[in-house]
C-alpha cells in the first residue's frame, strides 16, 4: 500500500507488503502522521515504523495519535529554574498514561523557542518487541516543530526528529534548550528509568539538587526552646525537697539491727543506683555530639566538574573532528574551576569520576581522551594506563582509543589528571566496541576530588 499524504486513503501496492514496519507506516499516514527524521534526513529514525524501524511509534507520534499521554508537561510556569527535578519514567509500551516527558522550552524566548522536546524510555517488550537494541532500555529524545505540536495543526509536517538515545548512567547538556539531563539506572523489573532534569540560564553549574539534608537543621533550633521550660518547672521543686532531706537522717537512726532486714535492701537499691544513675546519665551526653554530625552529610557529596566548553573548541587540532580520531562534540572539556582554559594550578592533581552500568553480559568499550597534560585512567580502582595530550599535532593521539573491559553491573571510571603548567582540562568519551554507541562522556555530571 502507498500513501502520498497524511489523512488520505492508502492504495494497494505489492512493495513492502510483508514488512510490518512498512504496513504500519502506510496505515498511520491515514491518521495524520508524517515520516520520522534524524539529523535532517527523512525516514532516518529507526526507532519508529514512521522511519526505518519496525516498532511502535515514537513518543511524540504516540501523543499526536492520542494513544499516550505525558507524565508531566514542563515549561517556564511548571519547571523551576536551576533546580533538578526527578521523575520515574515508565517505558512507552506500558502506556497509555504518563509514559513521556514533554518539554515546551518557552524560557528561550519567542524567537529561539521553535521546537518541543519529548523524552521517553523505550524497552523491547509487547508492541515494542521488535525495537532495535540501540534504543532498548535507553532514554529516547525527539523534537518537533512547536507551532504544529502546541496547536495540533493538521496538514503540515512537524518533522518529528530523533536527536539521541541516552544510556542509563549517562548525561547530556543541551545548550540549545538550556537543559541538563541525567539518566539513572534502568529497572528491568518495572520497565522504568529515573530521569533528572534541570533548566539553566548560562550553564549546568547553576543547577542544584533539592536540599534534603538542610531539613534536619531547622529542628535543631527548635530543641533548645523546650529545654529551658523543663528546668524551671520540675527541677526547682527538687531543690525544695532538700529541706525534707534532714528528715531522712532520722531514718538512718532507726537503722537498728531490727530493721536491717527490710532496710538494707532499701538503702542498697537507692544508693547504688544513684551513682549508677549518674553514670547512666552521662551516656545521654554523647548523643549531644551526635546532633553535631548533621554537618557530615554535607561532606560525602563530591563537587561536580565545571564545563569549560565543547571538546571541539577547547582541543581544536588535527586529531579532533567528526571524521578524526576524537569525534564526539558532546564530550565537554572539564576542570575543577572556571578559567582553567587559560591557567590552572600545578600543585595538586584532580580526579574526575563517573559510573557506567552494563546489563546482560560483560563488554569491551573504547575510551577516547584528550588531556592537558597527563591522565591516569582507572576502572574500579585499577590503574589501566597513562596518557598525555592528544590534540597538539598529527601523531600525538597515541595509545588511543583505550580498550576497557566492563563487567556486568555498575563500574567506576576515574581520570586522575595532573597539570604540568598553563591550562588544564580533560575531555573523554567511552563508546561501545563498534564505536556506534556512547556509554558516557565528560560533562558536569562527573564528580571530582583534589589531591
Amino acid at each position: 500500500m502507498w500513501t502520498p499524504l497524511p489523512q488520505q486513503q492508502s492504495f494497494n501496492c505489492s512493495l513492502g507488503i510483508f514488512s510490518k514496519g512498512t504496513v504500519m507506516q502506510e496505515i498511520l499516514h491515514n491518521f495524520g502522521l508524517y515520516h520520522g527524521w534524524k539529523d535532517g534526513v527523512e525516514y532516518d529514525d529507526s526507532s519508529t515504523a514512521m522511519g526505518f524501524g519496525g516498532s511502535c511509534p515514537s513518543a511524540p507520534e504516540l501523543w499526536r495519535l492520542g494513544w499516550a499521554t505525558p507524565l508531566v508537561l514542563l515549561n517556564s510556569s511548571s519547571f523551576p529554574l536551576a533546580i533538578y527535578e526527578k521523575f520515574i519514567l515508565p517505558a512507552t509500551y506500558v502506556g497509555p498514561t504518563g509514559v513521556m516527558v514533554k518539554i515546551q522550552p518557552d524560557w528561550l524566548g519567542n524567537q529561539a523557542y521553535t521546537k518541543n522536546m519529548y523524552l521517553a524510555l523505550r524497552a523491547k517488550a509487547a508492541g515494542d518487541r521488535d525495537l532495535l537494541d540501540q534504543f532498548n532500555g535507553k532514554l529516547n529524545i525527539h523534537e518537533l516543530n512547536r507551532f504544529f505540536d502546541n496547536r495540533f495543526l493538521p496538514g503540515g509536517d512537524p518533522k518529528v526528529s530523533l536527536t539521541g538515545a541516552l544510556d542509563p548512567g549517562s548525561s547530556i547538556t543541551r545548550f540549545d534548550y538550556k537543559l541538563h539531563l541525567l539518566v539513572g539506572v534502568f529497572d528491568k523489573t518495572t520497565s522504568t528509568i529515573i530521569l533528572t532534569v534541570c533548566r539553566f540560564v548560562t550553564g549546568p553549574n547553576e543547577c542544584i539538587f533539592p536540599s534534603s539534608p538542610l531539613s534536619p537543621m531547622p529542628p535543631s533550633p527548635w530543641s533548645p526552646p523546650p529545654s529551658p521550660p523543663n528546668p524551671p518547672s520540675p527541677r526547682p521543686t527538687f531543690p525544695k525537697s532538700p529541706p525534707p532531706s534532714p528528715l531522712n537522717p532520722p531514718r538512718p537512726r532507726p537503722l537498728s539491727p531490727k530493721i536491717p532486714l527490710p532496710s538494707p535492701p532499701n538503702p542498697a537499691s537507692p544508693r547504688p543506683p544513684s551513682p549508677q544513675s549518674l553514670l547512666l546519665s552521662s551516656p545521654p551526653n554523647p548523643p549531644r555530639p551526635r546532633p553535631r554530625s548533621p554537618p557530615s552529610p554535607f561532606s560525602p557529596p563530591k563537587p561536580h566538574a565545571i564545563e569549560l566548553g565543547s571538546s571541539f573548541t577547547e582541543f581544536a587540532g588535527p586529531n579532533v573532528g567528526s571524521n578524526k580520531s576524537f569525534r564526539d562534540p558532546q564530550a565537554m572539556a572539564i576542570w575543577v574551576n572556571a578559567g582553567a582554559s587559560s591557567y590552572a594550578s600545578t600543585v595538586t592533581a584532580a580526579t574526575f569520576t563517573t559510573t557506567i552500568t552494563i546489563a546482560g553480559q560483560a563488554t569491551q568499550a573504547l575510551l577516547d581522551i584528550m588531556v592537558d597534560d597527563i591522565a591516569d585512567v582507572f576502572i574500579n580502582g585499577a590503574n589501566i594506563t597513562t596518557v598525555k595530550w592528544g590534540w597538539r599535532w598529527s601523531g600525538d593521539y597515541t595509545n588511543r582509543p583505550i580498550k576497557i573491559n566492563l563487567p556486568v553491573g555498575t563500574s567506576t571510571l576515574s581520570l586522575r589528571v595532573q597539570n604540568t603548567g598553563g591550562p588544564a582540562r580533560v575531555a573523554a568519551y567511552l563508546s561501545s566496541s563498534d564505536g556506534n554507541t556512547v556509554l558516557t562522556r565528560t560533562n558536569s555530571a562527573w564528580t571530582y576530588t583534589v589531591g
